[in-house]
């Protein structure tokens, strides 16, 4: 089974993350790489750890992502929407994969 294809798979007990993302790092092939190679599943290295599996069911993962209604346009909500920003930032993260 190729890095990929093990990656695709989501890993397992012995899943080292590091290796894995060392392993995608030197092949130079990118995403790119993983659609060019047939990869149809989110590889692990890619999934956060909340959304990894793991011995918590996932109703329990979910409820802890934080939800911010950003569509208030007075002053005063917004100030609540930042508030409520900074301290989904503080505990949880926020949004790590995107940048």
């Amino acid at each position: 089974m190729s890095t990929a294809e093990e990656a695709a798979a989501g890993g397992g007990d012995d899943y080292d993350r590091l290796s894995e993302l060392k392993a995608f790092d030197d092949s130079k092939a990118g995403v790119k790489g993983l659609v060019d190679a047939g990869v149809t599943t989110i590889p692990a290295i890619f999934r956060g750890h909340l959304l990894s599996s793991s011995s918590s069911s996932s109703s329990t993962s979910l409820s802890i992502i934080p939800v911010i209604d950003l569509s208030a346009a007075d002053a005063v909500a917004r100030e609540e929407v930042v508030a409520q920003v900074k301290a989904a930032a503080e505990t949880v993260g926020f949004c790590p994969r995107c940048w």
